[in-house]
């Protein structure tokens, strides 16, 4: 008896909770499909908008968003890079996690080469743009896990600090 009272109580709270996760797992899931469309429809603004900022060549670094971009990247702040050969290339994190680990879209005015794309330790694809870059945001474009390639510019990409070491370049 008191074994199927424990059954029914703890089905009882476990039914509301399912209630609450499901609608709130689905709705992330959507509001993060709808900030990734924004994100590469506006991009081409954004870098565009990058591009006048005069960011010096070899240098990464972090800009504030004007208001009518601002509600594109979560924290409505975008990271830049200007590589060597005069490429740009941004970061727009749609989701961030605790530490510095972050889910987004990296674009590139020009194709990102061979040297670029390297393998990581469990064997997926990444992005290390190498260089050395001055400011905190050099390490951004570095170590970046491919989770969708749209075309040779635009990329979905993951990051986290401890599982994506890709120093080994694709031959």
């Amino acid at each position: 008896m008191k074994y199927s009272l424990t059954r029914i109580l703890s089905f009882l709270l476990i039914i509301p909770l399912w209630l609450v996760i499901i609608p709130s797992d689905l709705f992330r899931k959507a509001w993060y499909s709808y900030r990734r469309y924004l994100a590469i429809k506006k991009v081409p603004k954004i870098l565009d908008w990058i591009k006048t900022q005069n960011l010096p060549l070899d240098t990464a670094d972090g800009f504030e968003l004007p208001y009518y971009l601002s509600r594109i990247d979560v924290l409505g702040f975008v990271e830049a890079l200007h590589t060597s050969n005069d490429c740009y290339c941004i970061i727009i994190k749609l989701r961030v996690g605790l530490r510095t680990d972050f889910q987004g879209i990296l674009y590139c005015d020009s194709p990102l080469s061979s040297q670029d794309f390297g393998k990581g330790y469990d064997d997926c694809d990444c992005i290390h743009i190498p260089g050395r870059y001055s400011s905190e945001y050099r390490y951004s474009f570095k170590n970046l896990v491919i989770i969708k390639r749209y075309n040779n510019h635009l990329f979905e990409v993951n990051y986290h600090p401890f599982n994506s070491e890709c120093y080994h370049p694709i031959n």
